[in-house]
């Protein structure tokens, strides 16, 4: 038991450390992320400043063109044609009536330039690309978005009241995403419709599974409008945090719109991030494990202290149980009272009748004491047939009166072919310092009961 209670101890101590540890990992682990969300918020804003930095410059640019076209000498020969003779409108007439156009364009960073008359057709001032004119042409009027792969502005052209068509301009995907690479050392993807989706699988080593279900959740975002314009993904896989920055583009045709996805080209490293969930999840199963174990070390150290100090025949406390917690028992209380029990004929009914029914006398007359007697009374099985109850906070009188019903209680009991008294005596005790002075003075009141020729339950003054 000794051996018992030390290990319960240690493990204790062992839960209590690893909690205190676990506590501080888990605060560690806090700190760590809070430190690294606020950098990433931070980046984020700077990354969605110099994104719609980029754009207005890219519009403004747009304008300067539009203001330089409107203002230049061509820009009337262009109205004689439009409001005149427009279908002997070419790419080459227009490039006559706008020297210098192509290498402004150039200069102003766009990739490719269109003119579309009142009538749709589509004139290329930069640029031929097939796809593209085509998407112009069928482009609503006046948008600005995404378009063909590429980023388009398109403006208006009047002369008074009349429509002259419109100049629309265009940048590469390419280009804005090699300008926006510039700026930070993000990957970036260009998702050109909303049902092409972020290759999460090949980026960062998602399962399909999850990778469909990351992109379901972003549909449905941009879809409900719940990304305006930015969005913050972490995910966090084994050793890395993984930022993921998604900003939708306009489109002619929202739902057909795409958008741009920031990413780590190279997902870094949290060191502080990684540990503490790793040792945190360790500490955890430690935690449970001592937890466990100190449960089912205490369980284990009541059954073993209770199978040591209990009569295994009649489910009383043994003598030795009293010896070791007696004595907080018999101090504290101002009055107390212990009954002493003997039977009177258990030897006979032994040689008579065997050990066996003998052994049920015992476990019969134990039932009885348990069921006279209060929960924080102690019945012990003193030795052979002798029995002792002590009773804190107990008057003489309700001793006696105890000890009558347990007597009756004994001699009322119907055994098969034989009946069975007992000799009970009562006495007061006061608090004892010494627990062996009080068992010593036990023994002799024992002695004094069974000599008793009385069957009426003793008063002991001693």
């Amino acid at each position: 038991m000794k051996h018992l209670k030390r290990i319960i101890i240690a493990i204790a101590i062992l839960a209590v450390l690893t909690l205190v540890i676990l506590l501080e990992e888990m605060q560690f682990t806090r700190d760590s992320l809070t430190s690294i969300e606020s950098r990433y918020d931070q980046e984020r804003m700077l990354t969605l400043e110099y994104t719609e930095g980029l754009f207005s410059r890219i519009s403004s640019d747009g304008e300067f063109f539009h203001e330089w076209f409107v203002a230049a000498e061509g820009f009337e020969g262009l109205t004689s044609l439009v409001l005149g003779e427009g279908g002997g409108l070419t790419d080459q007439r227009m490039g006559s009536l706008f020297p210098g156009m192509v290498e402004l364009l150039t200069d102003r960073g766009f990739d490719q330039a269109f003119y579309r008359d009142p009538e749709g057709r589509v004139l290329a001032l930069l640029g031929d690309e097939e796809a593209v004119i085509e998407e112009v042409r069928l482009a609503g009027v006046s948008f600005e978005g995404e378009l063909a792969g590429g980023y388009a502005f398109s403006y208006p052209l009047t002369a008074g009241e009349e429509a002259l068509g419109e100049v629309v301009l265009w940048v590469s995907m390419d280009h804005i995403i090699s300008a926006l690479e510039d700026y930070h050392g993000h990957g970036i993807l260009h998702v050109d419709r909303i049902d092409h989706h972020i290759p999460f699988d090949r980026l960062y080593g998602l399962s399909a599974g999850e990778a469909r279900r990351t992109n379901a959740l972003i549909d449905e975002a941009i879809l409900s409008g719940r990304i305006e314009a930015y969005e913050l993904n972490v995910h966090q896989l084994e050793n890395t945090l993984i930022v993921t920055r998604i900003l939708p583009l306009q489109g002619a045709d929202q739902a057909e719109a795409g958008y741009l996805v920031f990413h780590e080209e190279n997902p870094v490293f949290h060191y502080g991030i990684s540990v503490g969930y790793r040792n945190s999840r360790i500490l955890f199963l430690l935690e449970g494990i001592l937890v466990i174990s100190l449960l089912g070390g205490l369980f284990v150290y009541r059954q073993t202290d209770k199978i040591i100090h209990e009569d295994k025949l009649t489910r009383l406390y043994t003598r030795g149980y009293f010896k070791k917690f007696g004595r907080r028992v018999i101090e504290g209380q101002a009055q107390n009272a212990a009954i002493i029990l003997d039977i009177d004929n258990l030897k006979r009914v032994n040689e008579a009748h065997g050990l066996n029914e003998g052994d049920r006398v015992l476990e019969t007359v134990g039932g009885i004491i348990k069921a006279s007697i209060r929960p924080q009374d102690i019945p012990i099985r003193w030795s052979g047939e002798e029995f002792v109850i002590v009773m804190p906070g107990t008057s003489l009188e309700h001793g006696k009166t105890i000890a009558e019903l347990i007597r009756i209680g004994i001699e009322d009991y119907p055994f098969k072919s034989f009946k069975v008294t007992a000799s009970l005596g009562v006495f007061v005790y006061d608090n004892y310092e010494d627990i062996l002075a009080f068992l010593n003075r036990m023994d002799e009141n024992i002695l004094i009961t069974k000599s008793s020729k009385d069957k009426k339950t003793l008063e002991i003054s001693r």
